[in-house]
């Protein structure tokens, strides 16, 4: 299946407010919270260096009706800023996107049939009819991938970032609360 991505420019917002809610959206971004507080520690979010954008969504597939949901062809903040993606002049982002989600779309049935879908967030693919979050009102028709949220954060940023940073000791008696299984699961889906 053909992917769809489409910005169309922004609409005029009458008398300078913006509308309560959005009419024939399916889902309402939000930006990424920039920070996340773990055990007393603040993190900075992982803004990642691919050319989609992630926000937060909504989705009535998400196990709790929030979603994380991956974006291409739009504006992407990056540590320097905004920056924009434009498939008209980049024509193969969305050929680079539509890899992308495939491959992680074999990632999640891999996991499934080797019975490692525990330790994998759940993907899929929905329509997303919603406006931007940065303010300037445009709307936005496409696919995106969307993803269950995990809990906490990625080992990585426990690891080596947090203010104030968690002392080895704290690391090492967190770690030692996952269970055994799962490391080996995880390593196993890592192969």
């Amino acid at each position: 299946r053909k992917l769809l991505f489409r910005v169309q420019p922004p609409e005029p917002i009458l008398n300078g407010s913006e509308c309560a809610e959005c009419q024939g959206c399916s889902t309402v971004l939000r930006p990424m919270r920039r920070t996340r507080i773990f055990l007393g520690s603040n993190y900075t979010t992982e803004l990642g260096w691919s050319k989609g954008s992630v926000f937060r969504g909504t989705s009535s597939l998400a196990k709790d009706g929030k979603a994380l949901v991956k974006l291409w062809c739009i504006p992407k903040w990056r540590k320097d800023g905004l920056r924009f993606h434009d498939c008209s002049q980049e024509p193969d982002v969305p050929q680079t996107a539509l890899l992308f989600i495939k491959k992680v779309l074999a990632m999640q049935q891999l996991a499934s049939e080797c019975g490692l879908s525990h330790i994998t967030p759940r993907v899929w693919v929905e329509r997303v009819r919603a406006v931007l979050p940065w303010g300037e009102g445009k709307k936005f028709d496409a696919d995106g991938l969307f993803q269950d949220q995990a809990k906490g954060i990625s080992l990585c940023n426990m690891q080596y970032d947090g203010v104030p940073r968690l002392r080895h000791r704290q690391r090492e008696e967190l770690l030692q609360k996952v269970p055994s299984s799962q490391v080996v699961d995880a390593a196993l889906f890592d192969l």
